[in-house]
């Protein structure tokens, strides 16, 4: 019996994408006759709390949320694991990509429900550009702060969840992206998580994944693993496909990612059939 659906966000549950109503007409029934019929919900995602908290708001009962890749769990209103990055291996790490790569840009993740920026190309449009898109995004829009002094603050302070150096969106920043990423893995690798996310790197604390997080989350609640379904789109979730045996992997989303996935579907509300009966109760 699947007693809890992990579900990663962008890709995933907000796919196909509804700029006005957040998600579609069919995940939301979904999730609400699985949440009805007992089971539990828990967002799986590289976003930070707020926008899990507009799906929670949309879906109408209390969700769990492993946010950062699972540097944070957040559960009824409140912080309830939390696992920054040192302080020291970030202000190191800043400082190694700012001087040593062609970035763009970084984005930083806390608690707070802004995301801040640094703009560390002031040639480049593309951070601006970026920031002027998400004015049209509808309900996926983010709260930003364009500061590299709010960002250089953060860091000095500690808290940070999430770093993410941005490298462009040309073939030849993806390629810098990657040639960074596996530097990064390779000083870094008793240190912190580096995940690829092809424009740029997701940088957390060591050990930190959706996996790790998910399985301290249902540790605490009594579920085993085999109880849990997990869907997803990326390479942030491939701890997930590769711990979880119930694995769904999304058909839009990364063909080596999907390799690693038990079952493909197109959208989470296809999970009905596996999770529920016809009587909309948890199937034995």
């Amino acid at each position: 019996m699947i007693k809890l659906i992990a579900s990663d966000l962008d890709g995933t549950l907000f796919y196909p994408k509804r700029r006005l109503t957040l998600l579609t007409r069919k995940n939301t029934k979904f999730l609400q006759d699985f949440h009805a019929a007992g089971g539990k919900v828990c967002l799986v995602t590289g976003r930070e709390r707020r926008m899990s908290m507009k799906v929670q708001k949309k879906l109408g009962f209390d969700v769990s949320v492993c946010g950062c890749n699972g540097a944070f769990i957040y559960e009824h209103g409140k912080f309830v694991k939390s696992h920054p990055i040192p302080k020291e291996d970030l202000i190191d790490v800043y400082m190694y990509i700012k001087n040593n790569y062609g970035v763009i840009g970084f984005l930083v993740f806390d608690e707070g429900d802004e995301i801040k920026i640094a703009v560390a190309n002031k040639a480049s449009i593309v951070p601006y550009l970026g920031i002027f898109i998400n004015l049209f995004n509808g309900k996926y829009a983010e709260k930003y702060i364009v500061s590299e002094k709010d960002v250089i603050h953060n860091i000095v302070k500690g808290g940070v969840f999430k770093l993410m150096p941005i490298f462009g969106i040309s073939k030849s920043a993806c390629i810098r992206s990657l040639q960074a990423g596996i530097a990064l893995k390779q000083k870094y690798k008793d240190r912190l998580t580096v995940v690829d996310a092809k424009v740029s790197l997701e940088i957390t604390a060591y050990g930190v994944s959706k996996s790790n997080a998910l399985e301290e989350y249902i540790s605490d609640l009594g579920i085993s693993k085999d109880e849990v379904a997990v869907v997803g789109d990326s390479y942030n979730d491939l701890s997930l496909f590769e711990n979880f045996e119930n694995s769904f992997g999304m058909a839009n989303g990364e063909g080596v990612i999907l390799n690693k996935a038990s079952h493909i579907v197109s959208s989470v509300s296809d999970l009905r059939g596996y999770v529920l009966d016809e009587n909309n109760r948890l199937k034995e």
